[in-house]
């Protein structure tokens, strides 16, 4: 097995940097790879200048639009209620992350249903 040096991986790294230059990722401004102290820097601010050219110097106050998952048994969306996700067609719940190991069925109501009528009280 050939050891890497730091300078083999130095070099390895401009390469990749150049490679990503020549497909416009970087601008003329660009820091990756300057020498500061003893070290080499392989950072650069190349995005965030053509984010702020394009305006956008402030992050979103909107929260994340996540459409609903669908139901891995009849395709259909499932609803959230606050607590966990519904699928009302085959009757399951999962917990807010959706696992698997939450899935439990919604129309089992254990022994709380008596299979025989109770007489009334008189």
């Amino acid at each position: 097995m050939t050891a890497f040096t730091q300078a083999d991986w130095e070099a390895r790294m401009l390469a990749d940097h150049q490679k990503d230059v020549a497909q416009g990722h970087h601008d003329g401004e660009c820091e990756y790879g300057r020498r500061w102290k003893h070290l080499r820097v392989f950072l650069c601010h190349c995005h965030k200048r053509k984010r702020e050219a394009a305006g956008h110097t402030e992050v979103p106050t909107e929260d994340l639009y996540f459409p609903p998952p669908s139901c891995p048994r009849c395709s259909e969306s499932v609803d959230h209620d606050g607590d966990v996700w519904n699928c009302p067609t085959c009757a399951l719940s999962w917990s807010s992350d959706g696992s698997a190991r939450s899935c439990t069925f919604t129309d089992d109501y254990g022994d709380a249903v008596l299979t025989e009528e109770a007489p009334d009280a008189d």
